[in-house]
């Protein structure tokens, strides 16, 4: 979005906001992390040197009795919950019980981010699990041919992930209202034409295909492949208007894509507040003045944040999630390939 988009006659302040009331009262989409642990070392993420990007990082994972409190107020206040994304999902030891409570509590619609490689058949059979849970399980593939693969996502199994991602395609009908995506990050690494082989090969079977904005993640990996001009509009993060992050310790955040922690929201505890008394706090209202008000730097994390441009007003994974949904999903045929069911464990 530009400041040439602004309607006529709107100040540009006036511009941005909340979507609706309920978004005041409560966040449209709560990000959740049950786990900081993963099994891969992706090049554009700070799993790969963890210890490096983040020096007091410590193996961290979500107490149950605070996931089912969040499960609880989502569920109560209609929003989307989506468990994302500083580990791996399916490594979480409640993973099985976790899918369970979502389904059995009501929440409307719940998006799992994983790299597919912990599939097991007790959590397969959860996610397959029918419920009015609107589900969407999306997977991080990041390339279509395995060299790439292999480049990108280190310590990853091709050919496992991508058969995991196969089998739940073709059980999904035991769920009508599970869909599967597939990602990709458009970044240099891709070989010519992968990215447009990607979509073609993925979008005839999956449920949707998207290619996500290459981010630095605050400055902590590779920023010379950012896709941004060099004086680019700076619009005021959306984030404070739509979504509010949960890290793995329980600590809220008013940024999803804060790793270091530092907009841990020190003053406000989940054991003592809702997180819809936190949303509606004064705290969160001068968090949006200073952004409304383009003075970024007041706000250490955001001085310097090149994230934003990956979160467009217009345009962001809500879009993604009201698409799966506004229309029954088409049937879709599978190539002929050999898929193992998950193993027992």
């Amino acid at each position: 979005m530009s400041e040439s988009k602004t309607p006529v006659g709107t100040p540009w302040r006036e511009f941005y906001g909340f979507a609706n009331e309920q978004d005041s009262v409560f966040p449209n989409m709560v990000h959740l992390d049950l786990i900081n642990i993963c099994n891969f070392r992706c090049i554009h993420c700070p799993q790969n040197d963890i210890k490096k990007f983040v020096p007091d990082y410590e193996p961290n994972q979500l107490d149950y009795d605070i996931f089912t409190r969040i499960i609880d107020e989502v569920a109560e206040h209609g929003a989307t919950l989506r468990i994302t994304c500083d580990g791996e999902p399916f490594l979480y030891k409640h993973i099985v019980k976790a899918i369970n409570y979502i389904k059995d509590r009501g929440v409307k619609i719940a998006t799992i981010v994983t790299n597919g490689s912990s599939l097991t058949r007790p959590i397969a059979e959860a996610i397959l699990r029918p419920s009015d849970t609107k589900l969407i399980i999306d997977f991080s593939l990041d390339s279509l041919y395995k060299p790439t693969y292999e480049r990108i996502r280190l310590q990853g199994n091709f050919v496992e992930v991508y058969s995991n991602v196969l089998f739940l395609l073709k059980n999904k009908k035991n769920n009508p209202n599970l869909r599967i995506i597939v990602n990709m990050i458009d970044q240099d690494t891709l070989v010519s034409g992968e990215l447009e082989a990607f979509k073609q090969f993925w979008g005839p079977i999956a449920d949707d295909v998207v290619v996500r904005t290459y981010l630095t993640v605050k400055g902590m990996v590779n920023s010379s492949v950012m896709k941004m001009e060099k004086d680019q509009y700076r619009w005021p993060c959306s984030l404070l208007w739509n979504r509010i992050a949960i890290s793995s310790h329980g600590r809220p955040r008013f940024c999803v894509a804060d790793w270091r922690e530092q907009s841990v929201m020190k003053d406000f505890d989940l054991a003592q507040m809702s997180i819809s008394e936190i949303w509606q706090s004064p705290y969160y209202d001068q968090l949006r003045r200073i952004h409304l008000d383009k003075e970024f730097s007041k706000i250490s994390i955001c001085k310097n944040c090149t994230d934003w441009f990956g979160l467009k007003w217009d345009y962001d994974y809500r879009t993604v999630i009201d698409r799966l949904f506004e229309a029954k999903p088409v049937e879709k045929h599978l190539p002929e390939i050999n898929t193992q069911h998950p193993v027992e464990v």
